[in-house]
């Protein structure tokens, strides 16, 4: 498992317009994995930055990733419109692809996955934040305060301020799981 730039994002800053302004990096505790419902990147992320209608105010994350490039829409610091309520404590990360999808048609973008665990794995890494999978019981026993990797499908489940259902129940958790904790090694080695 090697690392190569081809991982990190491929334009440094395309902005959302919607946040819900600063925070300190203390806060930063959890990371949410979700899908655009879309096979692009790049159109995640133009969505975010125009900031979808004033009937219809479009969402935000940190990053938008598929399986060649990677699209930053907010710093680390910035409180994206990810999945209520852990938008003030959480790192979100939208990936190309679909809920309904698969396990195979998820496998058949290795690539996206690969990418988006390298991240996680630098945003463990840099928040120390424990590379364990929150299932929704988790996260409704331990609230806001929970530190871990989850799911946009889980904050769902356990807080129901929205009703995504991303990434699905096909994701391939184990191979994801198995790069962050492969790439956090590998950061710690250099």
């Amino acid at each position: 498992m090697t690392t190569n730039v081809s991982a990190r994002c491929s334009k440094q800053y395309f902005p959302a317009k919607n946040d819900s302004g600063p925070r300190p990096a203390s806060y930063i505790r959890s990371v949410v994995i979700h899908c655009t419902e879309g096979t692009s990147d790049e159109g995640a992320a133009g969505y975010f930055h125009a900031g979808g209608t004033t009937a219809h105010p479009a969402g935000s994350t940190q990053l938008v990733v598929d399986d060649d490039s990677c699209f930053r829409c907010l710093r680390d610091r910035t409180i994206p419109w990810g999945a209520p309520p852990l938008n003030s404590h959480g790192l979100h990360v939208e990936q190309a692809g679909f809920s309904a999808w698969s396990r195979d048609e998820w496998l058949q973008h290795r690539e996206t996955i690969r990418r988006t665990a390298w991240h996680v794995a630098k945003w463990t890494r840099a928040y120390r934040i424990p590379r364990v999978f929150l299932e929704a019981d988790d996260l409704a026993r331990l609230g806001e305060s929970a530190r871990g990797i989850t799911t946009h499908n889980n904050v769902s489940l356990a807080f129901r301020q929205s009703s995504h259902t991303d990434p699905g129940p096909h994701y391939p958790f184990d191979l994801f799981m198995r790069l962050v904790k492969g790439f956090y090694r590998q950061m710690g080695a250099r």
